[in-house]
Formats: C-alpha cells, structure tokens, sequence
C-alpha cells in the first residue's frame, strides 16, 4: 500500500497545486501569520548581539523548543528577509553544547563583509528581540572519540568550529594542538577561552599565530607540532588557500589523505580562469532564456547577474539550496576541481564554473 500511496500523493500536489509538495505551495499562505517562515526552517528570537570588533559579530539565538538540537562542529542556515526576499547564509554554531543544554540557546560568530548584502544587514537591521529563522544543524565536522593525537589548524573564523567543540574534545586522553592564523597579533577569536582552556588542561596546547609575524601555514611549522608516530588527525577550517596548502604539506609529511578533514567558509574566485564565458541556456517555470555572461565566475554570480532569480544560500557549496539539473555541457567544481560529464546530472551553481556552453533547468 505504502508504494501505491507515495506515487498518488505526487500525483495529487502536483496536479492540484502545482509543486511537488502541498507544504511548498501552503508556504505563502502560512508566511502571512509567520513572516519568514519556510518549510525545513525553525523559529528563532535574537537574544543578544555584540560587535566583537571591526569585523567580527556575535549573535545569540533561542531557537524554538522543536529545534533538534547539534553536535559541535556542525552548521546551521540563518534566513532572514532582506529587500522583501528571503535570504539565507551558512554559519558554523560557535558555542559549546553546555550553553544549548543550559540555556536553550546558541552563538554565531560571524565576520562582516562590507561589499556583501546579508551581514552588513544583520549589523544594521537586526537587533535583540527580533526573530530569525534557522534549519537544522548540519556536517560531519567533529573528531573521532578516540585516543588520535588531534591537529587542529584554523584560519581567521574557521576557529568557530573548534571554539564549539574544544571543550568537550580536551576531557578526553587524547593530545590536542590548535593553531590559529590571524593577520596581526592580539586578533585571534576566542583567545582568552583558549589560553585558560590549555592551564588547566595539559594535553591542550594553543597557539596562536599571526602571519605578520610567523607567515603562513609552512612545511616547518606542520612538521614541528606533528605527534612522532605521524598518525595524527588534521583537522582544518578557513579560506581555501589553507586547506589546500594543509593537505599538501600533510601529503608531503606522510599524513593519510583520510586523516585530513577541511571545513571551507569561503570559496577562492581567484581560482576562476579569465577569459570570455560561456552561454548558459535557462529554463525555469517553463520559460527558456539564453544568458552571455560578460566574464568567467561561477554560475551562481553570472545567473544573478544576468536577472535571473535562483534560490541560494551558503554560497561556497555548504546548504545546497542553489542545487540544480545540468541537461548539457560541461562544468568544473571549484572546491574539488573535478570536472563534470556532458550528460544530466545535478550540480551546485555557486561552486560551478561552465567549461562549455550548457543548459541548465532551475
């Protein structure tokens, strides 16, 4: 019965309300008692929100009682309406398990991009009080429960993760380093949580580092803060440049490719190669149009810039919501530079550079 019925409920939304599911087509309906509300999303009141400097937000939420909850090292979507349009980005939770058991509530630490549209909109328009709207915690960015000797290596706020799960990690036997990368001296998140947390916890050590000073990321300074048996686990989050120079220099110690975990927050467009672009044909809703991007960049960025309105969120190939169907063409993925076949298949648009004129169904 149950295979019958799945097949004849796709039948009736389809038919009757044009979707391919009645709680997408109930959304505006249920949006005009719950502004901002979308399906898959929880309710969320803004608790408190501080500037740490510059650059640096922090945001506490509440989020509803049916929120299930998170694992350290996971990500949530934060939505909100900006310009009469719901807008969502990917954030990585940055407060240990014990404030969410005690108080029901989790922290954000988000850095502000002042040429980009959602953060500077949650410094200006955003203030204790007001509610948001989050999805469920998401990854599978957390150590192993084991005795591994644990390499941490974060750049800028790539810390989040480790700043979430650190706490906990340190009460096992295992030895941990955390080094952090910052441009200048005295600009490292969470410093003070970190140096009280390596005193009374001798297993824990923390350094952090500024480029300024020490430079970045090098075959000496991996080497020198290896375990002597080289089995460690490596575990890094930052900008992309990081990662890829983590696991080329873990490769070159001898490090298991499994034994190196990344985390992006960022996508690097200087990985995009110059040159004319080319077309993309659209079809969305039944309409079809063809888009000449002016210059190479990814889909997501030439689609917007073209007018054409496409779902996103994360934007860096976290959340998804940008997925769509590839009918024709070639694409590259610019995280894992793999490049795609020319037949369907489903890819991300704000991760995927066109190698060939493709068709593309939103």
């Amino acid at each position: 019965m149950k295979t019958t019925l799945n097949p004849l409920k796709h039948f009736v939304n389809a038919s009757l309300f044009n979707n391919s599911s009645a709680t997408d087509w109930l959304a505006p309906v249920i949006q005009l008692r719950r502004p901002g509300w979308q399906p898959g999303l929880f309710r969320c009141d803004v608790k408190s929100k501080q500037l740490i400097n510059q650059q640096v937000l922090q945001l506490r939420l509440k989020p509803a009682a049916n929120w299930p909850g998170f694992t350290p090292g996971q990500h949530i979507e934060l939505n909100t309406e900006i310009e009469g349009r719901q807008q969502s980005r990917t954030f990585t939770i940055s407060s240990s398990l014990s404030l969410w058991h005690q108080e029901g509530e989790i922290q954000l630490t988000i850095r502000c991009h002042q040429d980009g549209k959602f953060t500077p909109h949650l410094l200006s328009a955003v203030s204790p009080g007001d509610r948001l709207y989050i999805s469920e915690a998401k990854g599978t960015f957390f150590p192993n429960a084991d005795s591994t000797p644990l390499l941490l290596i974060a750049g800028g706020t790539g810390i989040t993760p480790f700043a979430s799960f650190l706490n906990d990690q340190v009460k096992s036997a295992a030895p941990v380093t955390l080094l952090h990368f910052a441009p200048t001296a005295g600009n490292h998140l969470f410093s003070q949580q970190f140096t009280e947390l390596a005193q009374r916890s001798p297993q824990f050590r923390y350094l952090p580092l500024s480029t300024q000073e020490h430079g970045y990321l090098s075959s000496e300074i991996l080497r020198q803060h290896l375990s002597p048996n080289g089995n460690d686990r490596i575990m890094v989050c930052g900008p992309d440049g990081l990662m890829k120079q983590a696991r080329k220099l873990a490769e070159a110690a001898g490090i298991a490719a499994d034994n190196v975990v990344t985390e992006a927050f960022s996508l690097t467009i200087d990985s995009l190669e110059s040159g004319a672009a080319p077309a993309i044909a659209v079809s969305q809703n039944g309409i079809s149009q063809r888009v000449q991007p002016a210059q190479a960049d990814t889909l997501l960025n030439q689609l917007e810039s073209a007018g054409v309105a496409i779902r996103s969120g994360c934007r860096m190939g976290v959340c998804h919501q940008c997925s769509c169907l590839k009918k024709s063409g070639t694409v590259v993925n610019l995280l894992t530079g793999k490049t795609s076949g020319p037949g369907e298949e489903r890819i991300q648009a704000c991760i995927s550079q066109a190698q060939t004129q493709i068709e593309l169904s939103l």
